[in-house]
């Protein structure tokens, strides 16, 4: 399958499907056909002095091809041993108004950087540096895409994920506001490879992670094992027959049998519409909320998939440069 948009998902729409659907077991070596990992990119703030406006272009000139994009932001091509890589640099003004305009620091963005680029750049900057995210990917290919995504839509979940994000695509789920939060974020999305579609699963780590974890340079950040990098990622299934059970006794309180009947009806088509709507990217992340709206405890009715244990073998000892 080469078109993304044409990827549709299957969606239980009752407690019953959801069970029969979560709980089939498969057989992932032959569901996964393979996997690659990369950096998409890293993101690190040079902040010399406090120079004069006019010497600011000395850094990335000395990474050659300085291409302005913008007020303030350059793209540079810089050739290290034949390869032609893309940095973006951008200038970070601040005012003084008794002598004009002074950059206080410069960002660059690192595209599908390797070794290679890491030292060059490191060779101008030194270690006079900070790093303010790096994103890992992780790209699973499966002869059936579609039902991968869906998979993986229904059961990932982020650690401490800090607050949610809805999903702005069908075939995109975040699994938290990775532009707002310091320390991580986590999304997945389906992507084409050269005609070839992925599942791909992203970890970005922030600077408070980065530092948390005494992370101070790009050569350190590019080789840690995945396993480490994807530890906030869960893939959980939802314990739903307990849980309904449960819920059905706390209404039972203050319902008559008539109107536990329909409130059961209602309740089951609400919960699965807001399991496949972009509410907080959907899947097991509306579960737990919806679950903590009713005052119960998620920790009870949530569990490991097994997919989790598939997704940690698959990386194990692996490297993404």
């Amino acid at each position: 399958m080469n078109n993304v948009d044409a990827i549709k998902f299957k969606t239980p729409e009752n407690f019953e499907g959801y069970y029969n659907y979560v709980y089939q077991k498969y057989d992932y070596d032959s569901f996964i056909a393979s996997s690659q990992l990369s950096i998409d990119y890293i993101i690190i703030h040079y902040k010399p002095s406090i120079v004069p406006l006019n010497n600011a272009v000395s850094i990335p000139a000395t990474l050659n091809k300085v291409s302005q994009n913008g007020p303030s932001l350059h793209r540079c091509c810089p050739v290290v041993n034949s390869i032609t890589y893309n940095v973006e640099v951008s200038f970070n003004f601040s005012y003084d108004p008794s002598s004009g305009k002074y950059f206080s620091g410069t960002s660059f963005t690192l595209r599908h950087p390797d070794i290679n680029l890491i030292s060059y750049i490191e060779s101008i900057l030194g270690n006079n540096y900070t790093i303010n995210s790096v994103e890992y990917t992780v790209d699973i290919f499966s002869p059936s895409p579609e039902e991968l995504f869906h998979l993986v839509k229904l059961t990932s979940y982020l650690s401490w994920p800090g607050k949610a994000f809805d999903s702005e695509y069908d075939t995109t789920i975040y699994l938290n506001d990775g532009r707002g939060s310091s320390s991580k974020a986590g999304k997945s999305y389906v992507k084409d490879i050269n005609g070839k579609v992925s599942v791909r699963i992203e970890s970005i780590w922030k600077q408070r992670v980065l530092k948390k974890k005494n992370i101070r340079t790009m050569a350190q950040a590019v080789s840690l094992p995945a396993e480490d990098v994807f530890k906030f990622h869960k893939f959980q299934s939802f314990g739903n027959i307990k849980f309904f059970k449960h819920v059905v006794a706390k209404m039972k309180s203050v319902l008559s049998n008539e109107e536990l009947k329909l409130w059961i009806l209602e309740f089951e088509k609400s919960f699965f519409k807001r399991v496949y709507s972009k509410e907080d990217g959907g899947g097991v992340r509306v579960m737990r909320k919806i679950v903590k709206e009713l005052g119960m405890n998620p920790a009870i009715y949530f569990h490991k998939h097994e997919f989790q244990d598939f997704f940690f073998k698959l990386i194990h000892g692996k490297k993404f440069i």
